[in-house]
């Protein structure tokens, strides 16, 4: 089979699987030649879809991960109905559109805290925030982000969004998220457009 997740760089899920630090029971179904897609599929075959998403979201870029987490809390009403978590996804939708913004960036740290970082929107716009090349203030020196933590932040987001406000409905959102996901990967979702 074909595997057609082009916008995820790497060849092997161990590549990826070496960014982070996935579950035991994650790592125990890895393969030294398993491709992102086959482990993703390994993953949800043993009920593992938790796994699957903070694997998917190391996997992607890092913009494409924060848009995935974005499209899917967009996708639950609960978890955007307050201002604060609505202008947290807002200045998240708007960085992806244009990620150079470095001062929506920034914003976006300012967002998360006013939604909170226990809310899947507080978590999305945390991601952003970690995309950048320092997490000092501007006026100091450079204190680069972890290369994992958007991926953490954006994962946070997809698995609060899935159990808000139905627990019990958790894991058919998160079936859903990752087929999203995959088309994603795929190229078959268009970026947002620049307001």
């Amino acid at each position: 089979m074909v595997d057609e997740w082009s916008r995820i760089p790497t060849k092997t899920a161990a590549e990826v699987c070496a960014l982070y630090k996935p579950t035991p029971a994650a790592r125990a179904r890895l393969e030294p030649s398993t491709t992102p897609r086959g482990f993703v599929e390994a993953l949800v075959a043993g009920d593992m879809a938790r796994d699957a998403v903070a694997f998917m979201t190391q996997a992607l870029p890092k913009r494409e991960s924060i848009y995935w987490a974005y499209l899917c809390v967009d996708s639950n009403p609960e978890a955007a109905a307050s201002e604060t978590c609505r202008a947290a996804l807002d200045v998240a939708r708007d960085w992806v559109a244009e990620p150079s913004d470095n001062t929506k960036r920034r914003e976006a740290m300012t967002r998360a805290k006013a939604a909170g970082l226990d809310t899947p929107a507080g978590c999305v716009a945390a991601a952003v925030f970690f995309c950048g090349d320092s997490i000092a203030p501007a006026d100091l020196p450079v204190v680069a982000p972890a290369p994992h933590v958007a991926g953490t932040m954006a994962a946070a987001a997809i698995q609060l969004a899935a159990v808000n406000p139905e627990p019990a409905r958790a894991g058919e959102r998160l079936q859903n998220y990752l087929a999203l996901a995959g088309d994603l990967a795929a190229g078959k979702i268009e970026w947002p457009k620049k307001r």
